[in-house]
């Protein structure tokens, strides 16, 4: 046993790649995880509105909803939580720099077929506050999204929309178009 020890001690001495690679496949399940749970308490919220008020109601849970639970999610978890498009709805979801570019090879990757659920991106990123781990994965638009993100919207759901947010641009989508992406980061410093 201290063979074994001893010698990925020195693998690890020699090649330190495997160790940062072992930590970003970590961090990816981790990331992955994070969104499982953030994914499933909006869909179960969103579901609940529909069923008791459509989407209407929808539209303003998902509006109080999806950034409280970001900050739950993200306060239990230690990441930073959230949603974000090329196509907002909500002004303050825009991407940055790295979330732009990994949205648009999302949309060069799904143009050429590869389904949306497929389509992931991490790294590990250096900026003037340090290094942190970004994630990236893929919003698909399912059944239930197109009632508020499809081609046919309702004039009382565009009523809604235009009175919650009134530069909403994430319209016209198709089930199974990439909408946007879940977007996490926890910094590593």
């Amino acid at each position: 046993m201290k063979n074994i020890s001893s010698l990925l001690f020195l693998a690890l001495l020699l090649c330190p790649g495997l160790l940062l690679a072992a930590d970003e496949s970590v961090l990816q399940a981790e990331a992955g995880a994070v969104v499982k749970t953030y994914v499933s308490k909006l869909k179960g919220a969103l579901k609940t509105a529909m069923s008791e008020g459509g989407p209407v109601l929808a539209i303003e849970t998902c509006s109080l909803q999806a950034p409280a639970f970001a900050e739950q999610v993200g306060h239990s978890s230690g990441w930073q939580v959230g949603r974000t498009s090329l196509r907002t709805r909500n002004p303050d979801n825009r991407p940055d720099t790295w979330e732009k570019a990994g949205l648009e090879e999302f949309e060069r990757l799904h143009r050429q077929g590869v389904p949306a659920s497929k389509l992931v991106r991490s790294a590990i990123v250096e900026n003037k506050t340090g290094r942190s781990f970004r994630f990236l994965k893929a919003i698909p638009t399912g059944g239930l999204c197109l009632s508020c993100h499809g081609e046919k919207i309702t004039p009382q759901v565009q009523r809604a929309l235009e009175k919650i947010y009134p530069e909403d641009r994430a319209t016209g989508y198709l089930k199974g178009d990439l909408r946007g992406a879940f977007t996490l980061s926890k910094p590593l410093d």
